[in-house]
């Protein structure tokens, strides 16, 4: 297990604050922190007032990172933005009543080393949600466009980590 921690600046408040994560090798670790300097732009504080401003207008989160959903500004064509907006939206919902539905099974089992399993597989599958999140390019949503949202967690996590995958499935 690796730790990573990087300092970051807030862009709403200007505050610095430290963000912690734990990796299972210093490959992923190392991957982890260039995403996380480059996707990371606010502070828990201001995360979570985002959050409560959404869930003041009636928008439910269906997973636990506050943080995790920002509308960032999509970039492409007019057209290309359009499709890509309901296809993000579509699949974001879809991927986040998954991660809910499946974590909220993982607490009712009994067995604590198949729950901590299946925790880490959420949580590894929750960064994935929250990189495809942060994805600014409505080409790559369109490229992306799945059956549902399981399906884009899937599809992502086997671009962002191939050789964890093959080692897992041989």
């Amino acid at each position: 297990m690796s730790m990573v921690r990087i300092r970051c600046k807030c862009f709403q408040c200007g505050k610095t604050f430290e963000w912690k994560a734990e990796r299972w090798d210093f490959g992923d670790a190392k991957e982890w922190e260039r995403w996380a300097r480059e996707k990371v732009v606010c502070c828990p504080d201001c995360e979570r007032e985002a959050y409560e401003e959404l869930r003041k207008k009636g928008i439910n989160i269906f997973y636990s990172k506050p943080y995790a959903y920002k509308s960032t500004v999509l970039h492409g064509t007019k057209k290309q933005v359009e499709q890509a907006e309901m296809i993000r939206q579509n699949l974001l919902l879809d991927a986040g009543r998954f991660l809910f539905a499946n974590q909220t099974r993982a607490y009712e089992l009994r067995d604590f080393v198949i729950q901590s399993n299946v925790m880490r597989v959420l949580d590894d599958l929750r960064d994935v949600l929250v990189r495809a999140q942060n994805e600014r390019s409505a080409a790559w949503w369109i490229k992306h466009n799945c059956s549902d949202g399981p399906h884009l967690l899937w599809r992502c996590y086997w671009e962002q980590r191939p050789k964890k995958l093959m080692i897992i499935s041989a």
